[in-house]
């Protein structure tokens, strides 16, 4: 946070001392310091390398009279297909507005101050920000040097009040992914009252 935050007397102490968030690079940030974004690929708000599907842009024009309402929040018609694509339940599929609401949300809803958060790293920026301004006893755990997940020290880190474990595969930056042995091992070792939030954004890449 800004110093000149650190004697405000109604923001908490634990968003007082956390560092000043920085954003990842986007290509407008990229073009306005003058780099050539037809050579970089800024991959780390997972967006999409390529134009929008010429459909899409049609169901966009379609719609565009549409835009002063809110949607359907439960998404009905996307939760169907979605569900017939996975076989998860449409019961059981929970909709955000993109992964930091989703990551937020269960924290807030898993966490409370003191309680322990097991967190790989480095991954994604915003995990150990949220972690943090929620008051939890973060654990972070070091990659491997080729960046792979180390399931022995994840679950090593697991303590009695430890309420989430996350998993980020593949993961943000390194680009490592956690094999099915692996993966099947954590799961299965992770304890039933606590959480292992699985993020694979980035499984389609």
């Amino acid at each position: 946070m800004p110093k000149d935050t650190e004697t405000v007397p109604f923001i908490r102490a634990a968003i007082r001392a956390m560092d000043p968030k920085f954003d990842p690079p986007t290509e407008g940030f990229l073009r306005h310091g003058g780099h050539d974004t037809s050579k970089i690929r800024a991959m780390g708000l997972n967006e999409c390398l390529y134009p929008p599907s010429p459909r899409v842009i049609e169901a966009v024009r379609a719609n565009v009279d549409m835009i002063n309402r809110y949607p359907d929040a439960q998404c009905p018609a996307l939760g169907d297909i979605v569900s017939e694509m996975t076989g998860v339940p449409r019961a059981r599929i929970v909709w955000g507005n993109g992964s930091e609401e989703m990551i937020k949300g269960t924290i807030q809803f898993a966490v409370d101050p003191g309680d322990g958060i097991v967190l790989p790293t480095p991954t994604f920026w915003g995990y150990v920000a949220m972690c943090k301004a929620a008051d939890s006893d973060l654990v972070e755990v070091r990659m491997e040097p080729d960046g792979s997940h180390d399931v022995d020290k994840v679950l090593g880190a697991v303590g009695n009040r430890t309420k989430i474990v996350f998993c980020v595969t593949p993961n943000n930056p390194t680009g490592s992914f956690l094999g099915k042995e692996a993966f099947a091992r954590l799961a299965a070792a992770v304890p039933s009252n606590v959480v292992l939030f699985v993020d694979e954004a980035y499984a389609e890449f």
